[in-house]
């Protein structure tokens, strides 16, 4: 269920926008934390002073790199109706998490070190006070998405469990009891049309089927697993 991130209000499936406030919806609060925390971390790394060394374009070309891989892909799902599975969204946000929580411990480490005067940097006082600043507030920012990635890995992980439990009892179902005759019987496909049109109306017919027997089916899923099993029922076409 999609959320708004300024009203903490849950819409239904099918909404994009806030009818409160406008905002555009995001599919968990947890995702519009991240962004705020990416957000705040591009403005903290636009303030590093010019003596510090660090190249501004460069920190916030490694802050994009460690995003989590998921939220991009979430976004364009909601946009363009593109399906991923609860598998895949899991391995985007465990490798997102890994990631960011890797590059929080080490910069923090940095950090500390810089402050306690280890590493050979040379720094007036004011701009090592200012780089640990920032750097910390940015490393612990990593630290606190990665944590949130890690959670919403979990959570895809298990729904993942049950999306391959759902598929395996559709393919049997599929392979039980739908075959060409029937199929093509039900969406009355004759012989002089188009293939593209013979794909349309089979695959309608497919998705008509399935749900008189599967009730409450994710459309998005539905659509992906019609054209897995298409290609398995005609293979030739």
């Amino acid at each position: 269920m999609p959320w708004c991130p300024n009203c903490k209000t849950e819409y239904q499936d099918g909404y994009t926008v806030c009818s409160d406030c406008g905002s555009t919806l995001v599919e968990s609060l947890e995702q519009a934390a991240a962004e705020e925390a990416a957000e705040y971390i591009r403005d903290a790394a636009a303030s590093f002073p010019d003596d510090t060394g660090f190249e501004t374009e460069e920190i916030q070309e490694a802050q994009e790199e460690t995003l989590p891989e998921g939220k991009e892909l979430l976004h364009d799902k909601t946009h363009h109706g593109v399906y991923e599975g609860a598998s895949d969204k899991a391995e985007n946000f465990k490798s997102g998490a890994y990631t960011l929580l890797t590059a929080g411990v080490i910069g923090l480490v940095v950090v500390g070190l810089l402050a306690c005067d280890l590493l050979p940097v040379h720094l007036t006082l004011f701009s090592k006070v200012a780089t640990c600043l920032v750097m910390g507030t940015m490393f612990i920012a990593f630290i606190v998405m990665g944590a949130s990635s890690y959670k919403s890995y979990k959570k895809h992980a298990t729904q993942a469990v049950a999306e391959s439990q759902l598929k395996e009892e559709l393919v049997k179902y599929c392979q039980e009891r739908l075959n060409r005759e029937l199929i093509d019987q039900t969406a009355s496909v004759l012989e002089t049309e188009s293939d593209e049109t013979a794909y349309f109306k089979r695959s309608a017919a497919m998705k008509q089927l399935i749900s008189e027997n599967f009730l409450n089916l994710d459309e998005e899923y539905l659509d992906h697993f019609i054209d897995e099993m298409y290609g398995q029922i005609y293979p030739n076409e």
